[in-house]
């Protein structure tokens, strides 16, 4: 990433970092004054991963032209301590540790001393605002080159994703890892919406950000948030069932390869290695979010996730 792309991202991260909404640092909200949907849209939520910034900076600008026709958007600078910490890191590794400070704020549980853990606190802090959505976009970006693509809790959000131009979709993530996710917020956990999490592309590639206001700009237009530039159709999307979570057993394994997002995987392949047996594939099906170097920051942390053959779907 270029000098000038970080110094724009940290004046975002200050911006935004200075808003509060009900009392809730780190949350803005853009509004038309007309009744309507209201989205929002999550930055940060990994704390190495700054490219919800540019989207909440672009809703700022809209806000301010006067383009929002009706409803309006929540803005959420999510995990502030560990943006923070990316801001501030000057190593490779320093920036790939500043993914959360306690605890993934994507595989939220309560902890067994809740008050030491900065990311559940925060969701707890941020949930009120988060069920006031109709909808939700988590913006992120991967270690390994990915097309932008959408992770869908449950199947309801095809069609968000397909208008938001994306062609991958995983589906199913909640059956698999259970209401972990920031995205299982919105609207109220006990509520099904159509709440997606983009996969914007890698971490530095600036394309990643382009991706990122493209696919924001495309869910405003899909809820009549702000003007249609052009007609939004229907696409197919390959649909992807999210079935399984690898986990490494102990500090001595490592993925034997940084598998490709996507990357069909036969049944039995071999996965990972260690000081004891060698992990398996157990079923066939595609690699998807494999940590770069083979490790996860933490043995906590799923090193990969497989899921079903794809197939192809009408959004």
């Amino acid at each position: 990433m270029y000098l000038d792309e970080r110094h724009f991202l940290y004046s975002v991260y200050k911006r935004f970092s200075a808003y509060s909404e009900e009392g809730v640092v780190g949350v803005k909200s853009f509004h038309s004054g007309k009744p309507g949907p209201i989205i929002g849209f999550s930055a940060c939520t990994h704390g190495n991963e700054p490219v919800g910034l540019a989207v909440l900076d672009m809703v700022e600008t809209m806000h301010g032209e006067g383009k929002l026709l009706q409803g309006g958007v929540l803005c959420f600078l999510t995990n502030i301590r560990a943006a923070e910490a990316w801001f501030e890191s000057e190593t490779e590794e320093e920036k790939r540790m500043s993914r959360y400070i306690h605890m993934n704020m994507n595989r939220i549980t309560k902890p067994r001393n809740p008050e030491e853990s900065y990311e559940y606190n925060r969701v707890m802090e941020l949930k009120g605002l988060l069920s006031t959505c109709d909808v939700g976009i988590d913006f992120h970006s991967t270690s390994i080159p990915i097309e932008p693509m959408a992770l869908l809790p449950t199947i309801e959000g095809l069609a968000l994703a397909a208008a938001m131009g994306v062609e991958k979709v995983m589906t199913q993530a909640e059956q698999v890892m259970g209401k972990v996710l920031l995205t299982s917020y919105y609207g109220g956990l006990e509520q099904e919406t159509s709440s997606v999490l983009v996969e914007c592309g890698t971490h530095s590639d600036i394309a990643t950000f382009d991706h990122a206001r493209d696919m924001a700009r495309k869910a405003m237009q899909y809820y009549h948030v702000i003007e249609k530039d052009k007609e939004l159709h229907d696409r197919n999307c390959m649909v992807y069932e999210m079935k399984t979570r690898i986990f490494l057993p102990d500090d001595s394994y490592r993925l034997v390869k940084d598998f490709g997002n996507f990357e069909f995987i036969k049944k039995r392949q071999v996965l990972a290695e260690g000081d004891g047996d060698p992990i398996l594939a157990p079923h066939d099906g595609h690699a998807f979010s494999a940590f770069a170097g083979g490790r996860p920051p933490s043995i906590t942390e799923e090193a990969m996730f497989m899921s079903s053959v794809g197939k192809r779907i009408k959004g």
